[in-house]
């Protein structure tokens, strides 16, 4: 493939996205129950992520912040 073919394709559009998208919807569907398993996973997932991060809160708070010992600051 040339270069000045490479940048044409790369400069063209696609004349009827809703068509396209319609199509690849199709192609979809057939995978209907497995797309939403996959979205459910998605949404579990982030909400484990922003549960952990709660856990982890406290422990941080009370076990290694409370072992490092408070600068001292002296004026002069």
């Amino acid at each position: 493939m040339s270069e000045s073919n490479y940048r044409e394709i790369r400069r063209s559009r696609a004349n009827d996205i809703p068509a396209t998208v319609k199509r690849i919807f199709s192609y979809l569907a057939q995978y209907k129950w497995l797309l939403v398993i996959v979205f459910l996973c998605i949404i579990i997932e982030a909400l484990t992520n922003v549960a952990s991060s709660y856990f982890f809160t406290p422990l941080i708070n009370d076990y290694t912040c409370a072992a490092l010992p408070l600068p001292t600051f002296t004026a002069g």
